[in-house]
């Protein structure tokens, strides 16, 4: 999949009602925690936080992602450079941000 689908894909995804998207996926009670975590928006840009245990001393602290969804309490990312998908709980999100 090159850049140019997935930003399509994307696109089509951002134009359906996410907030529907977002509350039916999540493993959070809507009265549980933060009401921000279950209504991200799908496809936004993310950095997933690298444990200090799996990095070195001069390498990335985070990697750049984009949101699909949720699970178990955690975040489903997509990784576009290495084309894989990521589960991670320490995670920022950028949504006015583009790729």
């Amino acid at each position: 999949m090159n850049l140019d689908n997935l930003k399509e894909w994307i696109n089509k995804f951002k134009q359906l009602d996410t907030h529907t998207i977002a509350v039916r996926s999540s493993s959070f009670p809507l009265g549980f925690g933060d009401i921000k975590a279950s209504c991200s928006t799908f496809g936004s840009i993310t950095y997933a936080h690298i444990p200090k245990a799996t990095r070195s001393k001069l390498d990335d602290k985070a990697v750049k992602t984009i949101f699909i969804g949720y699970k178990h309490g955690e975040y489903k990312l997509y990784n576009p450079m290495t084309k894989k998908v990521i589960v991670s709980r320490d995670v920022t999100f950028a949504e006015d941000e583009e790729w």
